[in-house]
């Protein structure tokens, strides 16, 4: 009986797993239709300075010390992490011209692949940069992947899809 328990759980962790997972995702491709390609890209090309930013933020620590410990310690951080990614990325969307092609099929293709890399690397983010495990925790599976060694294969993997979609 307990097995049953133990492949039940797994199954629910897994599915609730992938409905926020896919619900970023949705999230992150509404936008790019909606807001357009490069709104999209600036969006994706702004986590890598924002990141940098935060890691080298001198008063972050003192800022999230003084927070109760708990979820909201994590939503500190994430409160100074937003205040460094939105004017980046809106200073971004204002040197990035791209548009999507005039077909539907195409644009909701490259809007889904661009989403998809925005999700990867807000859950990579989100596992290196601010610790989100005290608001929602993945399940085992979701962070093996985003813990081991193919961290360098997300960060690269962004500027190919980028690459491949530029057009």
């Amino acid at each position: 009986m307990n097995i049953v328990q133990e492949v039940i759980q797994s199954f629910l962790s897994f599915s609730s797993d992938a409905v926020i997972i896919a619900g970023i995702a949705v999230l992150f491709t509404a936008y790019g239709i909606f807001f357009g390609k490069g709104k999209l890209i600036s969006l994706i090309l702004a986590f890598y300075p924002a990141t940098y930013l935060y890691k080298i933020f001198p008063y972050a620590k003192k800022i999230t010390s003084i927070v109760p410990a708990g979820g909201s310690e994590a939503i500190a951080q994430l409160v100074i992490f937003l205040a460094l990614f939105l004017p980046i990325a809106y200073i971004l969307s204002t040197f990035i011209f791209a548009e999507f092609s005039f077909s539907r099929i195409k644009k909701v293709i490259s809007s889904a692949a661009l989403g998809v890399t925005a999700t990867s690397l807000t859950l990579l983010f989100s596992y290196h940069v601010i610790n989100l495990q005290k608001i929602y925790n993945l399940s085992a599976g979701v962070d093996k992947l985003f813990l081991g060694s193919n961290v360098f294969w997300f960060l690269l993997a962004p500027f190919v899809i980028i690459f491949f979609f530029r057009k």
